[in-house]
């Protein structure tokens, strides 16, 4: 966190300027603290989407490149975040797979030694990105959603 300290008023000066008592004591603290807001350029968390392929919980080296910007943004001054990391689907896969790429996910997290807290979460088949019945559902709903709280 940032802060912003005012100096020490001189027990002289203060009796001048009508805040002392003049007795040559201040009623001011040695420094007055106060937290400035986060800059406006810090980072928002996600969800951030890592992508499997078929049948697959194996990280490939987008997944882990993304993962990477991910913990270096939680490393960032703007603060810390706790995740949830959310397996998904697709129909037709095991349900036992969504759960063993959210797995995979907390398992690199955790290799990289970030220290936050991870939560983690078998969806299924119930929150298809796309229609399990369209073409495009076997490229993006087989993944884990990571979600910052």
């Amino acid at each position: 966190m940032i802060f912003l300290s005012s100096p020490r008023v001189a027990p002289e000066a203060a009796a001048q300027e009508g805040r002392g008592s003049g007795s040559g004591t201040t009623s001011l603290p040695e420094t007055q603290q106060m937290p400035l807001p986060p800059p406006s350029d810090c980072f928002v968390p996600g969800p951030w989407i890592v992508f499997f392929s078929k049948d697959r919980a194996d990280l490939n080296n987008e997944a882990k490149s993304a993962l990477t910007y991910l913990v270096e943004k939680e490393r960032d001054p703007c603060g810390k975040f706790d995740l949830n990391i959310e397996g998904h689907i697709n129909a037709g896969e095991s349900s036992a797979l969504s759960r063993q790429r959210a797995e995979a996910v907390r398992r690199y997290l955790q290799g990289q030694k970030i220290e936050v807290q991870m939560t983690v979460q078998a969806i299924g088949n119930s929150r298809p990105r796309v229609p399990n019945t369209s073409p495009e559902s076997e490229i993006h709903n087989p993944r884990v959603e990571i979600h910052a709280r």
